[in-house]
């Protein structure tokens, strides 16, 4: 059986200790956390601090579960030192190897400096930062991050499945750009563009770009959608555990969070069935 993770964002009105004890029950066996709360307007998912530490590691204990990432933080040279570092502190009681890294700034000198003053609070501890290409932010553009993550040692790259596919980037580009390097992987599914700018207009009232719309509350599950999870995972290393992350409150709602839960990872365990030869060399031998 494929070993699979969910990210907190899927069901972000859960608090920690539910999420691990619901992620359980519906077949995960890795979850990501949050420890620094992301600025801004963003989704729910209450974070783990020294106040709620202990019942989360009681949840982690009963049920087995490990932890794969943490956060979602915003890096930069002028980024909040003090607020990461009480969030590492947590992190590394958690067992996390990696911290998730989005980077809102233009200026990649910026990026660069705080990536590596990152790398040097997080790598003592264990943990791995691992920049996001993400559509709709500055560092859109996989070649690009790789490239400033190849000048911070120790840190790594998020491959999440919708802004490989939003961007047109081939499972064979993964495999290279990201050779050699830590790799954080998620995975959902993607909408035809043509619904997906219909569902923004529909249900994005409060969210005026299309693109970041999509990504906070506009997913489908793994397999459901037009790009190519599977090829995706072949692209990268065995041992990656992808962590789904489909946040969809409308389908959350009318379900209920448990049941999203179980069909997310029904979901994601028939989209990553193995085949019997690679997918991206039968895609590619197909065009």
């Amino acid at each position: 059986m494929t070993e699979l993770g969910i990210d907190p964002f899927t069901v972000p009105d859960l608090d920690p200790v539910d999420f691990i004890r619901a992620a359980h029950a519906a077949g995960f066996g890795h979850v990501s956390l949050r420890t620094v709360q992301p600025e801004g307007s963003n989704p729910g998912s209450t974070s783990v601090t020294d106040a709620n530490l202990e019942d989360v590691l009681d949840a982690l204990a009963d049920t087995g579960l490990a932890v794969l990432a943490v956060d979602i933080v915003d890096v930069s040279a002028d980024m909040d030192i003090a607020r990461i570092t009480s969030g590492l502190a947590v992190a590394q009681r958690l067992g996390s190897p990696s911290i998730s890294v989005i980077a809102k700034s233009p200026d990649e000198r910026s990026v660069r400096e705080g990536l590596a003053r990152l790398c040097d609070l997080a790598l003592p501890r264990g943990i791995s930062p691992r920049l996001e290409p993400i559509t709709y932010l500055p560092t859109g553009s996989l070649p690009r991050v790789a490239e400033i993550v190849r000048s911070a040692p120790g840190a790594g790259i998020m491959i999440d499945a919708l802004h490989m596919h939003r961007m047109g980037v081939t499972a064979r580009e993964v495999a290279e750009l990201t050779a050699g390097l830590p790799v954080t992987f998620q995975i959902n599914g993607v909408m035809d563009l043509a619904e997906m700018h219909a569902r923004h207009i529909e249900e994005g009232k409060t969210e005026p770009n299309a693109l970041r719309w999509e990504a906070l509350d506009g997913r489908l599950l793994p397999g459901e959608g037009e790009n190519d999870v599977l090829g995706l995972r072949a692209a990268l290393p065995d041992d990656i555990v992808p962590l789904v992350e489909a946040p969809r409150s409308p389908r959350v709602r009318g379900v209920g969070a448990s049941e999203y839960l179980r069909l997310a990872h029904a979901a994601a365990a028939a989209a990553l069935r193995p085949v019997t030869r690679s997918p991206i060399d039968s895609k590619e031998s197909a065009s």
